[in-house]
């Protein structure tokens, strides 16, 4: 066969379109690997983690059945258990059967799938106790408990489960709603395999949510409250799951794009007194544009405040950014030989700290290993804190095999079928070659960003036409200071933290502890850029987004035609609404000098690399940002200088002669519109 014309021809072939695959690749794939990269949430892999997914992908392992992957189905399994416990859940190989509140996680392809499953958990977690009550109407097969049968409501009094209102229902404690068939099995001497077998009949899962709500006349949808800044997942995640996006509520956040704790409340007593139920409510915990984490703990007391009136709900973390950097925090899970720090970095801040610590008690957390676990793609992931959750997306009962410890059969529980089995081996074999690397990679590139923020902030003070102005303020911006007072911070900023050897900020102690002190709450840097004209800064919104716009267009890779190598530094862009900011944005803007209520298109920069905190590259790309800026204010000052020029009209008419004038909306010197009419005698006529 191998000898054939045939054969050959397809060797050929092969080898001519792997050719161009591969030159393609290395002429426009965006260079993740380079130093340069600070645009989006992605660098360069790890090594085990290559080498993890290029290893198993050679046997095609299919993780929807252990049938179709044994090995890899346990590799999952183990990955999930790794990524519970650095989040703070409880985990053991044998679950006590006295304590089944054990953690489970997954691997999924990323963290919108991870957030569609959480809301399908609390979709169907929240309408449970309604299919079991309608199981127990006269008639039903579960009427002989309804006279017996007893919960426990969420302000923690015991009533009859069947005599429970609507309200009382849909407002029970999720570890209470999980509780529900483990005791009407134990009290009813039920099996596992019948009870399922009698309320698949009666679940959301069967009827749907439209059905219920008319068995028992909910009129007033329950929803999710959740932060303005959330992800584009959020809102698909409601339409898919029936949700709606009108019921996904969402709130505003303060000055630093975190959930504004006093406007949760406020909704959270209006749900209360209006008696509109609750699925979720959710923690960002790193919002994709600034990095900034909500106040899980604040947010964690309200949940437990809003039970005890007979509010409940639950919590999810949509940690798909901030997951890993609990391996900072928390005991790390991946044992190894104890080992000196060996480059330069720093922990996180005190408030990023404190919310890492708490995720321990939230009910479900997405974490994505392809992002800050510097894992391939497709490597997102769902941990629960109660793992009988998981069975909330089977049509399996809610606690068959929690107490059996070898449940191998992970394709069965969430949204996706057929799925990689070398995403969860690429993620083992990181955390398990790494062990406390993770940490010390996020460590250091946490200071990259960092250092990054300081030549933002201190960039003004060295050029005279650009502005920069960092979305998360200076210490002496969050007191109030005076502008001289902010002015002497950024000049203190460059002195002792900008052009200094890591070594001499290392034994620094006065120059770390202001380091701790800036940025975001993760390694994302959102900015801005304004000009000055001659010594007036531009006031105008239109104009300085104008600016931002071509820095993105000069520093991005958005088509195949452009040259990376001629990107000196590779960022990213957004846009702050002013819509969805409000007075955070009003702020900000009087912050660039900028007056106006239009919405402001602005930079921002990720950091995954630890390399450019060592020696002058970083200094290096921020030059480059800084030439490429001063150039675009060139065009910007063609724009909005008006100066003596030649205006031309374009003469229209033969008898009246109308002189229509030859304008440019995007040139001052020419933003206007007229039109003249004259009437000429004949001798000039004759000469038109």
């Amino acid at each position: 066969m191998i000898t054939s014309q045939e054969f050959q021809d397809g060797v050929k072939a092969t080898e001519e379109q792997l050719k161009f695959i591969l030159e393609g690749l290395g002429r426009h794939s965006v260079p993740f690997f380079s130093p340069r990269y600070a645009g989006h949430m992605s660098f360069d892999v790890s090594m085990p983690a290559a080498l993890g997914y290029a290893s198993a992908m050679m046997y095609n392992q299919n993780n929807v059945t252990p049938e179709a992957s044994p090995f890899t189905s346990y590799v999952e399994w183990r990955v999930g258990q790794e990524m519970c416990l650095m989040l703070g859940y409880n985990f053991t190989l044998k679950p006590d059967p006295n304590n089944p509140i054990v953690g489970w996680g997954h691997i999924v392809c990323g963290g919108s799938i991870a957030d569609l499953e959480s809301m399908w958990v609390a979709r169907n977690l929240k309408y449970y106790p309604l299919s079991l009550k309608n199981a127990m109407k006269p008639g039903a097969p579960l009427e002989f408990a309804s006279d017996t049968f007893t919960t426990t409501r969420s302000d923690g009094t015991p009533k009859n489960f069947f005599s429970c209102t609507p309200w009382e229902l849909l407002n029970l404690k999720p570890g209470e709603v999980m509780e529900l068939p483990v005791r009407l099995s134990a009290q009813f001497g039920i099996s596992d395999t019948v009870l399922s077998r009698i309320l698949e009949p009666y679940s959301i899962q069967t009827v749907g949510k439209q059905q219920l709500d008319l068995d028992f006349g909910i009129t007033k949808p329950p929803q999710y409250l959740i932060s303005r800044v959330n992800h584009y997942s959020w809102p698909k995640g409601a339409a898919i799951t029936g949700i709606g996006r009108d019921n996904m509520i969402e709130l505003p956040v303060d000055d630093d794009a975190r959930l504004d704790i006093e406007y949760l409340r406020e909704e959270l007593e209006k749900h209360l007194a209006e008696e509109q139920a609750l699925y979720a409510i959710v923690a960002i915990v790193g919002t994709t544009e600034h990095g900034s984490v909500d106040p899980v703990d604040k947010m964690l007391q309200l949940r437990d405040e809003m039970q005890t009136k007979g509010l409940s709900f639950m919590v999810h973390a949509d940690a798909a950014w901030g997951g890993y950097f609990a391996s900072k925090m928390v005991e790390p899970v991946f044992r190894g030989p104890q080992m000196p720090e060996y480059a330069f970095s720093i922990p996180l801040s005190s408030h990023t700290n404190s919310q890492m610590l708490r995720l321990r008690f939230v009910d479900s957390i997405t974490i994505d290993p392809h992002k800050s676990g510097y894992i391939p793609y497709p490597g997102g992931g769902l941990c629960y804190r109660d793992g009988r959750y998981r069975f909330l997306t089977t049509w399996t009962s809610p606690y068959i095999n929690v107490q059996e410890g070898n449940d191998l059969g992970m394709g069965i529980y969430g949204v996706e079928g057929s799925k990689p089995g070398a995403a969860p081996v690429a993620v083992w074999l990181s955390h398990n070659s790494l062990t406390y690397g993770v940490a010390r990679v996020t460590r250091n590139a946490k200071l990259h960003v960092l250092q990054m923020y300081a030549n933002w902030v201190t960039m003004t003070l060295d050029t005279q036409p650009l502005v920069v102005t960092a979305f998360n303020r200076l210490p002496s911006e969050r007191s109030g200071s005076s502008e001289q007072e902010i002015y002497d911070e950024c000049v203190r900023i460059r002195n002792t933290i900008v052009n200094r050897p890591n070594y001499e900020l290392e034994n620094d102690l006065e120059a770390m502890e202001l380091v701790r002190q800036l940025g975001s709450d993760l390694m994302i840097n959102a900015f801005a850029c304004n000009f000055r004209i001659e010594d007036k800064i531009n006031t105008d919104v239109v104009e300085a987004s104008f600016l931002n716009r071509r820095l993105y267009q000069r520093l991005s890779i958005t088509t195949m035609d452009e040259d990376i190598n001629l990107k000196p530094i590779v960022i990213m862009a957004t846009e702050f609404s002013q819509a969805k900011y409000g007075e955070v944005l009003n702020r900000f803007k009087k912050r660039m000098g900028l007056v106006g209520d239009e919405d402001l298109y602005a930079l921002s920069n990720v950091s995954m690399s630890p390399w450019p905190a060592a020696g002058q590259f970083l200094q290096t790309i921020i030059n480059e940002f800084r030439r490429v800026a001063e150039e675009e204010i060139k065009t910007c000052l063609v724009r909005v200088v008006v100066k003596l020029s030649i205006h031309s009209f374009v003469i229209q008419g033969t008898d009246q002669l109308f002189f229509t004038y030859v304008g440019s909306l995007n040139i001052s010197n020419y933003r206007r519109q007229v039109i003249v009419s004259a009437k000429l005698d004949d001798a000039t006529m004759s000469k038109l």
